[in-house]
C-alpha cells in the first residue's frame, strides 16, 4: 500500500473517530435536555389537564348570566308577598324595586363568570410559562450542540491542513480527503425537535366565549 493511500486511511479513521464524538456529544446535549424537561413538561401537563374542566365553568357562568336576560318592563312589576296590599307601594315603586333586584342578580352572575373567566386564564398562562421554560432549555440545547459541532469541524480541518501541509505528496492527498460532513440532526436547527410528539405537550386552542 503506498504511503498516500496509507495516509489516506489513517485521516479517513480520524474523521470517523471525530465526527463520532461529535455525534455522541450532540447526543448527550439533547438527552441532558430532555431530561431537564422532564419537570416542565409534568407542570405544563397538569395545568393543561385542568383546563377542560375550567372551560366547562366558564362556559357555565355565562350561560347563567345570559339567562337573566333584560328585565321585562312592559308587565306591572311582581309583588312580594310582603309587598301585597300595601298602598304606600306604588307600582313605580315596586318597579323600581325588582329592577334593582334583578341587577343584583345580574351582577353576581356576572361577577362569577368573571371570577371563572381570570381562573382560566391564570391556568392558561401558567401552562404557557411552562411551556416557554420547555422551549427555553431546547433552544439552549440546540445552541450547545451547534457549539461542539462547530469545534469538530474545526479540529477536522485542523488535522487535515496539517497532515497535507507536512505530507510529501500533499495536494494528491487533499484531494483524497474531500469527505462530505454528516448532517447536524434535524433538532439542531428546529429546536421544537428536541422533545417526542409524546414528550411534548400542546395547548389546548378553543377558548370561552368572549365575555
Amino acid at each position: 500500500m503506498t504511503a498516500i493511500a496509507e495516509s489516506g486511511i489513517n485521516v479517513s479513521q480520524m474523521h470517523s473517530m471525530l465526527t463520532n464524538q461529535a455525534q455522541q456529544e450532540v447526543a448527550a446535549v439533547r438527552k441532558a435536555c430532555v431530561e431537564a424537561c422532564v419537570e416542565s413538561s409534568k407542570r405544563q401537563a397538569a395545568a393543561l389537564n385542568g383546563l377542560g374542566a375550567l372551560r366547562e365553568r366558564v362556559s357555565a357562568a355565562l350561560t347563567r348570566r345570559d339567562a337573566i336576560g333584560k328585565p321585562d318592563t312592559t308587565e306591572p312589576p311582581l309583588r312580594r308577598s310582603f309587598e301585597e296590599g300595601r298602598e304606600d307601594l306604588t307600582e313605580d315603586t315596586v318597579r323600581r324595586r325588582r329592577l334593582a333586584d334583578h341587577r343584583r342578580e345580574y351582577d353576581r352572575a356576572d361577577a362569577a363568570y368573571i371570577a371563572r373567566w381570570d381562573e382560566f386564564n391564570r391556568a392558561r398562562s401558567a401552562a404557557d410559562a411552562h411551556r416557554k421554560d420547555i422551549d427555553a432549555l431546547c433552544q439552549a440545547a440546540a445552541h450547545r450542540a451547534r457549539a461542539y459541532w462547530h469545534h469538530y469541524q474545526i479540529r477536522r480541518s485542523i488535522y487535515s491542513q496539517q497532515l497535507v501541509r507536512t505530507h510529501p505528496e500533499g495536494k494528491r492527498l487533499n484531494r483524497l480527503l474531500q469527505q462530505a460532513e454528516p448532517d447536524l440532526p434535524a433538532w439542531v436547527d428546529d429546536p421544537r425537535l428536541v422533545l417526542s410528539e409524546q414528550d411534548r405537550v400542546d395547548d389546548l386552542d378553543s377558548e370561552p366565549r368572549e365575555w
